[in-house]
């Protein structure tokens, strides 16, 4: 995309976004850098340099958002709280090793996961992204490292893998260097290890018509031949010329022994390659930026993610490129920035503490929440969702880190909210939310199953422990009486036995949506299986003649048979009553005295209620 492509879509986002235009104001480097590092500090990834001598491991810089494992820099720093306590002691010995094996193979980076200790004492897992930093003889200076918490996630789609991410942190660190000449061969570096390939070229040809080619950038591994005369050589020629027509057709190009280009076989055929991706970033009228991934003698099978990896990479690399022709235009750290912030899958966004305006919004953000007029998506946008909750945590005095559900889109998000200073020197609003959903669905799952019984879906002995307890204490305060039903299906056996389990499962079912229907007349009434045949209802602040409103109906319900899968099946009920607080206080009182209520009913010969007293006698008065 060219410079003026690029400053026309981005006021088109701005405008979006309450009408921020970035290219209004030429931003000074420093100050770019200070939003910068101010983002990179409460985004979810630590960035540290670390010196080690003897397995003695010094933080030498670490950036403030350490604060998400509990400590501030300065503990790290100053050794108030050293590096090395903080490491699992099980893995403590791995990093060192692993450490060892890297520096003797010469293999400098490398990623390894391992154990942080959270100063409230428990432990997080992390995956750390680790970079060796040599001086000019070799010998080991620093060890540059990521950290970023490890999320898992079933979310087999997702846009950007683990391994992308790694190397991503790796160009990420390498965008922070000041030297432009270490950044590129850091950048392409990491690319050409990400990707297996044996070299990257980047050449600028300023005119077509004269064939003026220049090789801006090259990497190759080390085991390869530079093999960049091959390479200007053919741009240089007429083949040149119409191979850059027909790659500018296309964002990246892939060139095989599959292609069906002559001529862009001609070109494999040149540079003694098997397999490359290809872009031309066409920046002016005559001026062309192209960019080569090349596995040379390896036939590489180029996948989605290779390409959409490669893609990001042009974004970076033609961005330090563009800056490097216009120091006047946003500095180059902060392109990247922009250009990693937007394509990370999280929702991003800075807004006005006052107004709440949005300032700045990575892609997420718009994609997801704004519509194409440039409105909020819908009646209840994320920002406004946000801004509600944001009132409600102040009242909590707890606003750092929360969670919302937003209904219309069918997400629950966690927000994490920071302030930072804006370019104009004025506080803003950073939020960063994750994407809850899937684990919110499963702990929603997993809940359902420890609180519910499987066939009926009524609540569980477990869930009626919970409840009980609120509702002994709710009767005492307010000096009223509730009632426990103590319910046993006569004869249930007899079902399984002369009609198979099926019929007797279907009973079950039937008869718990008519319980559950019958007691509903009070939303605070609840019923529940404790398994088996026996089902329990729960009355919570009733008088008596609440409680025979219900019993009447469900005897009256057993003097017609059950309609059971076509099958007219005969089953009564035999029913235990305990009033609460009166005859007991704790769940287990209460339930064991229904039983021998009930019992007491099932030896008067069934189809009968009884209603437990003081001397375990049963009578069958409701007042």
């Amino acid at each position: 995309m060219g410079a003026e492509e690029q400053a026309s879509t981005f006021q088109k986002k701005d405008d979006v976004i309450n009408g921020v235009v970035a290219s209004e104001a030429i931003i000074n480097t420093a100050m770019h850098q200070c939003i910068q590092s101010q983002i990179l500090s409460n985004v979810r990834c630590v960035v540290l340099r670390l010196a080690c001598i003897d397995d003695d491991w010094t933080v030498v810089y670490i950036s403030d958002n350490i604060a998400y494992f509990g400590y501030s820099s300065n503990e790290i720093l100053e050794k108030t709280v050293k590096w090395h306590e903080i490491i699992h002691p099980e893995d403590l010995g791995g990093i060192c090793i692993t450490a060892r094996d890297h520096e003797q193979n010469r293999e400098d980076d490398y990623g390894i996961r391992f154990r942080v200790r959270h100063a409230n004492g428990y432990y997080v897992s992390v995956n750390a992204r680790t970079s060796i930093v040599r001086d000019i003889s070799g010998v080991i200076e620093f060890y540059d490292m990521t950290l970023s918490e490890n999320i898992e996630t079933s979310d087999s789609t997702a846009m950007i893998n683990s391994e992308m991410l790694d190397a991503i942190n790796e160009i990420l660190i390498a965008s922070v260097e000041r030297d432009t000449k270490k950044a590129l061969d850091l950048i392409l570096n990491n690319t050409g290890d990400y990707l297996g390939i044996k070299r990257i070229s980047v050449l600028v040809i300023e005119s077509l018509e004269k064939n003026n080619v220049v090789l801006q950038r090259h990497w190759k591994d080390d085991d390869e031949s530079s093999g960049t005369e091959s390479i200007i050589n053919f741009f240089s020629s007429a083949d040149g010329s119409v191979l850059l027509n027909e790659i500018s057709k296309n964002k990246l190009y892939v060139i095989d022994r599959e292609t069906n280009s002559n001529i862009a076989k001609a070109f494999l055929e040149c540079i003694a390659s098997k397999s490359l991706a290809i872009c031309d970033l066409k920046t002016g009228n005559n001026l062309h930026e192209v960019m080569i991934f090349d596995a040379r003698r390896h036939h590489k099978i180029w996948s989605t993610s290779d390409i959409k990896f490669c893609e990001m990479v042009v974004h970076f690399l033609s961005e330090i490129f563009a800056q490097s022709r216009n120091e006047e235009t946003i500095s180059r750290t902060g392109k990247i920035m922009e250009t990693i912030l937007n394509n990370i899958p999280s929702y991003l966004y800075v807004a006005d503490p006052i107004d709440n305006s949005i300032v700045f919004a990575n892609n997420a953000y718009i994609k997801d929440f704004v519509d194409t007029d440039g409105g909020p998506v819908g009646h209840n946008s994320l920002r406004d969702a946000i801004a509600t909750e944001l009132k409600a945590a102040r009242s909590r005095n707890s606003s750092q880190f929360f969670e919302i559900e937003l209904t219309e889109f069918s997400k629950r998000l966690g927000v994490y909210q920071n302030y930072i200073t804006w370019i104009d020197g004025t506080q803003k609003q950073l939020f960063s939310c994750v994407d809850l959903s899937e684990k919110w669905r499963h702990d929603k799952f997993i809940k359902r199953i420890a609180y519910s019984d499987y066939l009926t879906g009524l609540g569980n002995r477990y869930n009626f422990d919970l409840i009980i307890t609120d509702c002994i204490t709710n009767a005492i305060s307010t000096n009223r009486s509730g009632y426990v039903i103590f319910i046993d299906l006569d004869d249930f056996k007899l079902v399984n036995d002369n009609h198979g389990h099926d019929y007797g499962d279907a009973l079950l079912v039937a008869f718990a949506e008519f319980l559950n229907t019958t007691i509903k007349e009070n939303s605070s009434n609840c019923a529940f299986r404790f398994g088996g045949d026996e089902f329990v209802a729960l009355i919570p602040l009733a008088t008596p003649a609440q409680l025979r409103g219900i019993i009447e109906k469900l005897m009256k319900r057993v003097e017609t048979p059950w309609r059971i899968l076509s099958k007219s099946i005969v089953c009564t009920l035999s029913i235990g009553i305990v009033e609460f607080p009166k005859h007991g206080r704790s769940s287990k009182e209460i339930i064991k005295r229904a039983d021998i209520a009930m019992y007491k009913a099932k030896i008067a010969g069934k189809n009968k209620y009884r209603i437990f007293n003081n001397k375990v006698q049963a009578r069958s008065e409701l007042v």
